[in-house]
């Protein structure tokens, strides 16, 4: 079920959106029933109730150039959240959770052969009733893309920063915000397509929560064929 509102008003390089929602969603059968040695799922999760509300506006002054800025609120009740109580982590119905903040982002085009996007997310996502921050929410991400075609070749690097953010439900472990980035170099000839993927490429040391290790640097060399001419 979900009930919704929607205006967009543009003026002439401007446009300004609003929107709102209300939704009842299931839990997922993943939070419901997967189950590991430090993770288990809640079969006895409930429908959660969402009201959202969202005001953002874009410019696009040139072809090369375009800009956007969104705010946001969001709250849940009986939300079903993923919950850490020491090395386990579960889901259960939180009465109230809260999230907002705002979010800004930059496409641009320098030159014919690239494509920068930029982007910084602000989010405060709490337990209402605890006011503890939920887990895994950092307050601050910045993300980035580069896009470079030249000829056949190209080069695609993403970069993710992340301020630091709780990793239990108490809020008394906290893991360091880091930054990770990724490279893939491709270089297409007819219908073949072959490529090398960094991941992690400064082979970062990390935990995505406290005793689980982040991924470490990888590489990936591979060759695809695309029978529809797509390359």
């Amino acid at each position: 079920m979900q009930d919704w509102f929607a205006l967009t008003f543009p003026l002439d390089k401007w446009t300004l959106k609003v929107n709102a929602n209300q939704s009842c969603n299931t839990p997922s059968i993943h939070d419901r029933f997967y189950s590991t040695t430090y993770e288990k799922g809640n079969p006895d999760l409930e429908l959660e109730k969402v009201r959202n509300f969202s005001l953002g506006l874009t410019w696009n002054p040139m072809e090369t150039l375009g800009l956007s800025a969104n705010g946001f609120y969001s709250r849940i009740t009986n939300a079903a959240t993923q919950v850490r109580y020491g090395d386990i982590t579960t889901y259960e119905n939180l009465s109230t959770t809260t999230r907002k903040g705002g979010e800004v982002s930059m496409d641009l085009k320098p030159w014919e052969m690239a494509n920068l996007n930029f982007s910084y997310v602000y989010l405060l996502a709490k337990n209402e009733d605890t006011d503890l921050y939920l887990i895994e929410k950092p307050e601050h991400t910045f993300k980035y893309t580069m896009n470079i075609k030249w000829n056949d070749f190209a080069l695609i690097h993403r970069g993710e920063y992340t301020s630091s953010y709780y990793s239990d439900s108490a809020n008394s472990i906290e893991i360091p915000g880091r930054y990770i980035g990724d490279i893939r170099v491709e270089r297409s000839w007819k219908d073949w397509l072959v490529y090398l993927d960094v991941t992690n490429f400064l082979d970062k040391n990390y935990e995505k929560y406290y005793g689980k290790p982040g991924n470490e640097r990888v590489f990936r060399l591979g060759v695809q064929r695309d029978f529809l001419g797509n390359f």
